[in-house]
């Protein structure tokens, strides 16, 4: 068996613009809602193939990883929704 490995070092410069959303609920009710948009990531990133085999997909695992922090900057939106548990905010608000 065949226990060599392929190692790729090179620099991940990722600008998305997808959302992603999370849902915080305590107790059976929505608590926050946290989302995250415009992020990136840059930095040095090494990608290593391992314990290569014959077959397909010619290796039995695989690393991917940071060497060193890469810079991320993202915009985070935050709703609580708590406080509408305990005040009614409609009313707050007048």
């Amino acid at each position: 068996e065949n226990k060599e490995s392929i190692m790729l070092v090179g620099k991940l410069e990722y600008e998305g613009d997808g959302n992603m959303q999370v849902d915080l609920r305590a107790a059976g009710a929505d608590v926050a809602k946290v989302m995250v948009t415009n992020l990136k990531i840059e930095g040095p990133i090494i990608i290593e193939f391992v314990r290569m085999i014959d077959v397909p997909p010619w290796f039995s695992g695989m690393r991917i990883y940071f060497p060193d922090a890469p810079q991320i900057d993202m915009d985070v939106q935050m709703e609580v929704i708590l406080v509408d548990y305990f005040y009614d905010t409609a009313q707050v608000v007048k």
